[in-house]
């Protein structure tokens, strides 16, 4: 069994070994590769691995692949066999067995499901599949002043995280570690410096397998010291948008503007996590009035 002081030690070598996962999702992946990046045994980081992260390497990589895949079908037009190939099976076929048992569907399916049934008008541009709103669909959609969205560019930030696996409504345990660890460097604590970075959809990958990194943005001058993870977000062009309430009820937000605006423009999504700025402080604010800012990563024109 592994120690909590063996997780902490060993936690900046998976979070470097996560974070090379999913930014090389399109290339291929082995155990032996990751467990030298890791600085392990193959045998010993497998272990270490699966209990870190409760599945095995490869289940972990092909669940991240058809997680993507699944997004891709909800949110372009890419053939099936293309995201077949870009998510790196063989043939279409193959893909499809994969994607059944992972999702109980098959792909065109899905695809159907989660997008297609969005053809019909409403209000904010959501489209519906025939003549009846799905059940599964809300029947109202925030205000659209609180969805405007803007193209902006964002810079390069360098940030330190904690990260947190598991279900959203679970983050503040590391937020609470982030607080810790800039109270214990003595920062000159700065509020507009505080960011999350979001991976995952959560009607697309479970509870327990969702990924969120609660970031301080620092200068290239703080060095690592083995504690919090280091990652630099790379300057992109990205859609900004503001929401406006709890953070539980972002979802609405996210959903205006996907089946509202996102449709009506020629942007792509790009295949980074989204970024969040907070601009209320969620402990000094009514949960009315809180402001999130939602950084949406966007494919070069």
């Amino acid at each position: 069994m592994i120690t909590n002081n063996d997780k902490s030690a060993y936690g900046k070598a998976f979070t470097r070994v996560l974070l090379h996962i999913q930014e090389n999702l399109d290339t291929s992946i082995s155990l032996e590769q990751m467990a030298q990046l890791a600085g392990f045994s193959p045998y010993h980081f497998h272990r270490l691995f699966h209990e870190f992260l409760g599945e095995s390497l490869m289940s972990h990589v092909r669940r991240l692949r058809l997680e993507r895949a699944a997004s891709w079908l909800k949110n372009s037009n890419h053939s099936i066999s293309r995201i077949a190939f870009d998510s790196m099976y063989d043939n279409h076929e193959s893909f499809t067995r994969a994607f059944r048992r992972a999702f109980q569907i098959s792909p065109r399916e899905y695809r159907i499901q989660h997008k297609e049934n969005t053809d019909l008008p409403s209000k904010v541009g959501i489209h519906y599949l025939g003549g009846s709103i799905p059940d599964n669909i809300p029947q109202s959609l925030p205000d659209t002043e609180s969805t405007d969205v803007t193209i902006e560019s964002l810079d390069r930030l360098r940030v330190a995280f904690f990260r947190h696996i598991g279900p959203y409504e679970e983050v503040d345990e590391a937020w609470g570690m982030l607080m810790h660890w800039i109270k214990i460097h003595q920062f000159d604590f700065d509020f507009s410096k505080i960011l999350s970075l979001v991976y995952d959809d959560p009607s697309i990958t479970e509870p327990r397998f969702i990924r969120y990194d609660a970031c301080y943005i620092v200068d290239d001058t703080v060095e690592q010291d083995g504690v919090a993870g280091f990652q630099v977000i790379e300057p992109c062009k990205v859609a900004s948008f503001i929401h406006h309430g709890p953070h539980r009820k972002i979802d609405d937000t996210y959903r205006a503007v996907f089946f509202g605006w996102l449709p009506q423009t020629n942007y792509e999504l790009a295949d980074r996590p989204d970024i969040h700025f907070y601009l209320t402080r969620p402990h000094e604010t009514e949960e009315s009035m809180l402001q999130t800012r939602i950084c949406v990563p966007l494919l070069p024109e």
